[in-house]
């Protein structure tokens, strides 16, 4: 089974005082999960572009990454640009179809709850996607750990932060190392290893830094996922369904559309 090691990798691998290691890797196929999650830890896994691709380019994190740089070259500050996108973020995801990631997701996930892994998200989809988010998963048949560490759903702050049927759903402005602090400390769970599967690198970065200051042993995996690349194209796809979103164009239908254009 292959895994590519990060050429920086041992800028992000670290003990601690207590002897307490961290370290990040990246891997390109969701099957190696079965091998590098260990037995027993609690592994952690982003929605967006992990378990997750959304069928229309408009939905997309790369889309609005673009919408975020051309209010950040407008002059707005990050708040600004949250309050701006984020209403239309969740209007977008809520109209949108998803695919799983990996047509063998399912069959991974039982793999890792067979090893006693207990899995959740950790997903910046926010609280307010909370019910969709739950039926887009299941629609795929896809399911959390039953054996979570809160035996309910919890609020952790209103509108940034909640614990829903195994998911901790951030709003995006939420730094994920600090609010996955907080959820542990909150939960009286000590992990005998926290796994973060993420699609940027900087959030598995936060994360190790605050599992280190928790004495919690780290291990941060980098999936490169192809549904995250942009180009001029399909900046062009996604504004032509951002301009019919009240009845969202499928890639198919916005690709003829601008061939007649």
């Amino acid at each position: 089974m292959s895994k590519a090691w990060f050429f920086f990798s041992i800028i992000v691998t670290f003990f601690s005082v207590q002897n307490v290691s961290s370290e990040i890797i990246e891997c390109t196929n969701l099957e190696e999960l079965t091998s590098l999650v260990p037995n027993g830890s609690h592994l952690f896994l982003e929605i967006y572009n992990v378990l997750l691709n959304p069928k229309e380019e408009v939905a997309t994190t790369a889309f609005f990454d673009y919408l975020k740089q051309n209010l950040l070259t407008d002059g707005n500050d990050p708040d600004q640009i949250a309050n701006k996108l984020y209403p239309l973020w969740v209007k977008v995801q809520k109209k949108s179809k998803c695919e799983p990631s990996d047509r063998n997701l399912e069959s991974y996930l039982n793999a890792l709850a067979n090893k006693n892994v207990t899995t959740l998200a950790l997903s910046h989809r926010g609280p307010q996607l909370a019910y969709h988010t739950l039926d887009c998963l299941h629609d795929q048949n896809i399911h959390f750990s039953s054996s979570s560490p809160f035996d309910h759903n919890h609020i952790i702050e209103p509108e940034l932060a909640t614990f829903y049927e195994g998911m901790l759903l951030l709003h995006p402005v939420c730094d994920k190392g600090e609010y996955l602090s907080k959820f542990l400390s909150l939960t009286d769970v000590l992990p005998q290893k926290v796994v973060c599967v993420d699609y940027q690198l900087v959030n598995l970065v936060r994360i190790s830094q605050e599992m280190e200051l928790l004495n919690i042993p780290f291990l941060g995996i980098y999936y490169r996922n192809g549904n995250c690349n942009f180009s001029d194209y399909t900046m062009q796809i996604g504004n032509l369904q951002l301009e019919y979103i009240d009845k969202i164009l499928s890639d198919e239908t916005a690709k003829i559309l601008l061939g007649k254009k």
